[in-house]
């Protein structure tokens, strides 16, 4: 997900990965997101791999910082990774998350997902 997220011209926040699926890591990656500026994680898109094993599910978390999701948020672009795509599996889907009410351009939103429907899972 990293080289995705530099595709799309983003910055990483927390870190490279927030990963599920073990014990402590949605207390892990909530610790990584408390050393970004609140505005910053508010105003941030948010990349969701859904179904897969390592899918993080902090929903309720989010919202310390403001932040209710997925309720203000709206879908920009969701794309099926399929099953046997580089290590995957099982079917995963990835989808692209904007704030409701983002300041972002309509034309950056427009790059973006351009970009992101152009990238290639293998």
């Amino acid at each position: 997900m990293p080289g995705l997220v530099y595709m799309l011209e983003g910055n990483l926040l927390g870190n490279a990965w927030l990963v599920g699926g073990y014990p402590g890591s949605e207390r892990a990656a909530i610790a990584q997101l408390k050393t970004e500026s609140s505005d910053s994680l508010r105003s941030a898109l948010i990349l969701s791999e859904e179904g897969g094993e390592r899918e993080i599910k902090i929903s309720n978390d989010l919202r310390q910082f403001g932040i209710d999701f997925p309720s203000n948020y709206s879908l920009l672009l969701e794309s099926d990774i399929p099953q046997g795509a580089g290590d995957n599996e099982k079917r995963k889907i990835l989808r692209l998350y904007k704030p409701e009410g983002s300041q972002g351009e309509r034309s950056k939103d427009d790059s973006t997902i351009k970009k992101f429907s152009e990238a290639r899972y293998t």
